[in-house]
This record gives structure tokens, sequence and C-alpha cells, in this order.
């Protein structure tokens, strides 16, 4: 059985801004990574933001975390923990609460600009 499927004009359009917006993540990931290890933080936000969620992947989204389990998971890919799990919050990627920590569903901002 064959299925058609219509996109709007709309639809289509994000779909290509998403896989433009993939592309160009990998590209910066390509830089800032070296393996597993981030080699440096970049300045910018949206270079640093793909960083983040590279690294935020590292955590099951809906576990909790304690700091120091947090900052374990951070520390296998970069020195500067406090630093990262800072942006985390700061960025939306995780929660806090109490000393708790979970990884929250991400959605893309509007990075046009």
């Amino acid at each position: 059985m064959i299925f058609q499927t219509t996109f709007s004009p709309e639809k289509v359009a994000v779909l290509v801004d998403d896989m433009e917006y993939n592309i160009w993540e990998q590209k910066v990931l390509k830089t800032f990574l070296e393996g597993d290890q981030i080699k440096a933080i970049p300045t910018g936000y949206k270079k640093r933001l793909a960083v983040l969620k590279w690294l935020v992947n590292h955590f099951e989204e809906g576990a909790k975390y304690t700091e120091k389990e947090v900052d374990e998971v951070i520390k296998r890919h970069h020195p500067d923990y406090c630093s990262l799990r800072r942006e985390f919050i700061a960025n939306g990627l995780m929660e806090r609460e109490d000393g708790v920590y979970w990884r929250i569903a991400w959605q893309m901002p509007d990075l046009k600009g």
C-alpha cells in the first residue's frame, strides 16, 4: 500500500530549516569536539547551544540526578563542569530543585537573525 503525504508550504519550510540547522550543528560539533571531548566552549550563543545540546544528550530525559552525578558526567567531556552545569539551567536544557537535576524536553529556539 502506498501512502501519499502532502505538506503545506509552511511545513516544508520548517522541515528545510530543521535540516539546514542539523547540517550547521554537525559542522559546529566537528569544530569543537575531539572524539567525546569538548576542545573549547564556544563563545557565540548559537555554537555554544549546539555543544550544550550534544552534552545534555548524555543524560536520560526524565531521570533525576544529584549535582555530583551531573558534574561527573560533564567532567568526562570537559573540566569546566560548573560553567556547563549552569549553562544547562540557563538555556532550559535541565531544571534544578533542592539539589536535584533533570533533563527536560528541548525545543529548538528561533536561531534566525
